[in-house]
């Protein structure tokens, strides 16, 4: 028989026992929310314990009527509830706790409770910092995406434009063209350049999982992010751009757009909406007396309060009314990632400075010295397949071509390889990298088997990479491409090129 069973007091000791071995806090209240019993002297978060206090009052005040109620429900109703609180935490940031609570029954009467308190901070960081990685991967995946989807009719749309307005321009010198009807091309061409430029900014926020360092160019990565943020800020500041010369940095473009955009949005809604011309968002760039570029942006925002300095990049801290507290906690783990460090000033009612600084990247090479001009070659006439399976892009490419070049098109990468495995043979082959079914990637790999004097001829035409193989392909840097959207000038010259590069004497274009 075991004898702790038949022994009270061996009972009890097993219960304190084990009650003061468990890391949870514990406490036994009565039916009025009274501590009768705790198995330590100190809450979590450090408020002292002693019998017969209330135990609501242990919780920061803004929390105790969600314990209260849960109290209430479990006397009432016998079920157990849980839940999450929060309070000050010992490192300047806010603690997060998980409270469960279960009746004490004696002789079928609820006579208090037991509530069992973890500190689940650490597990709560993690899960943030997981659900962010989440979210930053799938907006990166679904950026890429996007700009493949535009890219491809964008092409079409700048090439046409293009190529109309120099079709009315030659016109107009033998017929009276309204000058308003020149107007509205150029327009039309500047705005489609301007969609050009926002696609090309997705791309650098198109893998922000990427842990790839090298070197980036500080100001075209702030104009992108400024861009993004374009949303928050335009109501609430004027952007003030104080632009040094500094050299690249190592990094990432998409982990250092992610930081900046943090710090911009953060900036901007620290700017009440409304006021836009009396307020600003001034962003510097600089190399600091440590040789490191820095990069500072001030706002003239509401500011945050001395006694709070030490919490800005402790987990959960926030000084809004909204958002989970992570994005400055993220931030200097993204800058301590690219092994840099971020510092801020800030007054109460005059804004803030958060100053990132960030590792010069090594000198490069200097230039090779020039060749002697010379005189312009004339095109070369030759003969081009294009596979794409965008039918406006193949048109708009015949367009381009086709009074230049014998042009060949194909609507599938099936029907590409399938002529040349027939004996068909061109000089270049422009071959669209993502499609259904054969990919430019198969009809590659299918080339370098049957046919590798065609293989070294395709260049292949893109709009985005948006899968991790068509990435890996592209980033090796072993094949010719022609980026969407393009303009007629950048096909040709493409064309040319690789035609020049085997040798090829073809005809020249008069």
């Amino acid at each position: 028989m075991d004898p702790v069973s038949d022994d009270p007091r061996a009972h009890a000791a097993l219960a304190a026992a084990l009650l003061a071995a468990v890391p949870d806090f514990v406490a036994h209240v009565d039916a009025s929310g009274l501590v009768v019993y705790a198995n330590r002297g100190y809450t979590p978060a450090g408020v002292r314990v002693t019998p017969g206090c209330s135990w609501l009052e242990l919780m920061n005040s803004d929390q105790r009527e969600r314990a209260a109620v849960a109290l209430v429900s479990v006397i009432a109703t016998r079920a157990p509830i849980a839940f999450e609180t929060r309070a000050d935490g010992n490192d300047g940031g806010i603690a997060i706790y998980s409270t469960r609570i279960a009746p004490v029954v004696v002789d079928d009467l609820v006579t208090g409770a037991i509530a069992i308190t973890r500190d689940i901070t650490s597990e709560k960081h993690v899960e943030a910092q997981v659900l962010y990685a989440e979210r930053t991967t799938s907006f990166g995946s679904l950026a890429a995406g996007v700009a493949h989807e535009i890219n491809n009719p964008l092409a079409v749309v700048i090439a046409n434009l293009e190529l109309a307005l120099r079709r009315v321009e030659r016109v107009g010198d033998e017929l009276v063209i309204p000058e308003v009807a020149l107007d509205e091309l150029r327009d039309a061409f500047e705005c489609a350049d301007q969609v050009k430029e926002i696609v090309a900014d997705l791309e650098v926020f198109s893998r922000p999982d990427g842990e790839t360092l090298g070197p980036v160019d500080v100001h075209r990565v702030i104009e992108a992010t400024l861009r993004a943020a374009w949303s928050e800020v335009r109501h609430r500041a004027q952007i003030v751009r104080a632009f040094g010369t500094v050299p690249l940095v190592i990094g990432n473009p998409a982990r250092l757009g992610q930081l900046l955009l943090n710090l911009i949005v953060n900036a901007a809604q620290a700017i009440e909406e409304g006021h836009y011309t009396g307020n600003a968002i001034r962003i510097a760039t600089s190399v600091d007396d440590r040789g490191q570029v820095a990069i500072a942006i001030r706002d003239t925002g509401t500011g945050i309060a001395p006694p709070l300095h030490h919490r800005i990049f402790a987990p959960f801290f926030t000084t809004k009314d909204e958002g989970v507290g992570l994005g400055l906690t993220l931030s200097r783990r993204i800058v301590a990632s690219l092994g840099g460090s971020i510092d801020f000033t800030s007054e109460l009612g005059s804004g803030s400075e958060f100053t990132v600084r960030l590792p010069m990247a090594p000198a490069r090479p200097a230039p090779v010295a020039p060749v002697a001009p010379v005189a312009p070659v004339a095109p070369l006439r030759g003969r081009v397949l294009i596979t794409d399976d965008d039918p406006t892009v193949v048109r708009t490419l015949v367009r381009i071509l086709g009074s230049h070049h014998e042009v060949v098109t194909a609507s599938s990468g099936e029907a590409a390889v399938t002529l040349i495995n027939g004996g068909e043979r061109f000089d270049v082959i422009l071959c669209d990298l993502m499609m259904p079914q054969l990919t430019g990637m198969d009809v590659m790999a299918a080339l370098v088997a049957s046919a590798p004097d065609q293989a070294a001829r395709v260049v292949f035409v893109t709009g985005g990479a948006f899968t991790q193989r068509a990435r890996a392909f592209l980033e090796s840097d072993r094949y010719r491409r022609l980026h969407k959207p393009f303009s007629p000038q950048t096909v040709l010259a493409k064309v040319d090129e690789v035609m020049r590069a085997h040798g090829d004497s073809g005809t020249i274009v008069e």
